[in-house]
């Protein structure tokens, strides 16, 4: 579903013009459906257009601390920061005013499901006074700072990220919530919840903060491109099937029972192979170099992100090659990246021949497997008969899974030379 073009913009113009207290903001379908996903699946509040400050990000956020002797620390520089306490109360009426919105910059949002969040429920509701000794606590992050007296109760500052604690944050406001009030009020008096609070020192600042203080948690690369525009991009456009992208592990609580999530790992694994035809950067299983798949250039030379994720990346061509990969695996096993890069080039000469150049691949492979009017059976048979193909061209030129060449005529080639002749 394309997005709104701007045809509007002329005519928002003129009303504004005509009266400087019009304001407009539009919101097309794809708007609407994102937030009813958001709202429904990933069980995350949207923003609300209609209220200015519905955003913790940009909110005026009241927050209650503990003060006793020596206990507020300050850090001048490069950039403010306090080390403050908080009692249970503080985090879950803060969760309920603004839910997961808090977590929009964090690698990833709270697991529903966890026992590690059940560890702290019990710490917190059980045994209060052991929290501050137990939980590594919470790191947040504000755009305004102001400065905090030592003799401060509430503290009031503009915007906030919650960017490490994610799971601590929702694990004392399911506690609390569960509490009764005599439980609500042992909780307030016996724990204390370590609260470091920094100011923002810019986009590169607030990632590397944010990397280092999951660095102790098994935090996967790909969490910290979560919020990467490409990956927002790619999970909107696959709203448009019933394969859903997902860019952050264990965002979708649940989905339609139509619905099958797919992990952005899983779509970059085959991609970089049969899309891009770059076999060579593909291990032979396609699962142990994943973290090259979420590493940019400028963090590490043999990075692939920002050659499979990028501006030209679309959904389709990433859902097209984890649909054919998952086939063939299942029917004919283990398949080579080689076969894969291979396979493309001659699936698209069987569409030529057959339909004409206007016949998209990708298209094609997911109408095969999306069209409900087909019948299972008569999906496989054309990518069968090309794979078949394949394999009958490989065994009369190569020799062995590593493709050396063995008839002098090809003495010397690469296999992008092949493809190419073919």
């Amino acid at each position: 579903m394309p997005p709104y073009n701007g045809g509007a913009d002329e005519a928002i113009k003129t009303f504004k013009r005509q009266d400087d207290r019009i304001d407009f903001e539009v919101i097309d379908i794809n708007r609407i459906r994102t937030d009813y996903i958001d709202r429904k699946y990933k069980q995350i509040t949207p923003i609300n257009p209609l209220q200015k400050f519905s955003n913790p990000e940009e909110a005026e956020i009241t927050l209650e601390i503990v003060q006793k002797e020596k206990n507020l620390i300050k850090i001048d520089r490069p950039f403010e920061a306090y080390q403050l306490l908080v009692r249970p109360g503080a985090i879950y009426r803060l969760f309920k005013a603004y839910g997961f919105g808090l977590f929009f910059r964090n690698v990833r949002n709270p697991l529903i499901e966890s026992s590690f969040n059940q560890e702290i429920e019990l710490t917190v509701s059980d045994n209060p006074n052991y929290f501050w000794y137990y939980n590594n606590g919470i790191t947040a992050i504000t755009t305004l700072l102001p400065s905090i007296g030592n003799q401060a109760e509430r503290i009031k500052f503009t915007g906030l990220q919650i960017i490490n604690g994610a799971q601590t944050v929702y694990s004392i406001y399911q506690a609390y919530k569960k509490a009764s009030p005599i439980q609500r009020e042992k909780m307030d008096q016996d724990a204390l919840v370590a609260f470091r609070l920094l100011r923002s020192g810019g986009k590169d600042f607030d990632l590397d903060v944010t990397r280092y203080t999951n660095s102790q948690n098994p935090v996967n690369h790909r969490d910290f491109k979560a919020n990467d525009p490409v990956q927002i991009r790619l999970q909107n456009e696959s709203f448009d099937t019933k394969y859903w992208y997902e860019k952050r592990r264990g965002e979708f609580r649940f989905t339609p029972d139509e619905v099958k999530v797919i992990s952005n790992e899983s779509f970059g694994e085959v991609y970089v192979a049969y899309f891009l035809q770059k076999p060579s950067l593909a291990d032979p299983d396609l699962r142990n170099q994943i973290w090259k798949n979420f590493s940019s250039r400028n963090d590490n030379p043999n990075g692939n992100y920002d050659l499979i994720f990028n501006d030209k990346t679309k959904f389709k061509d990433l859902l097209a090659s984890n649909l054919i990969y998952h086939f063939l695996s299942r029917h004919q096993g283990s398949i080579d990246p080689y076969e894969l890069a291979f396979f493309k080039t001659i699936y698209a000469r069987y569409l030529i021949d057959r339909f004409g150049m206007t016949c998209n691949p990708s298209e094609r492979i997911i109408y095969l497997f999306e069209d409900n009017n087909l019948k299972t059976d008569s999906r496989p048979v054309e990518i069968l008969k090309c794979f078949a193909f394949l394999k009958s061209y490989l065994s009369e030129t190569l020799v062995n899974p590593k493709y050396t060449l063995m008839t002098p005529a090809l003495e010397g080639k690469t296999w992008e030379s092949i493809i190419q002749d073919l």
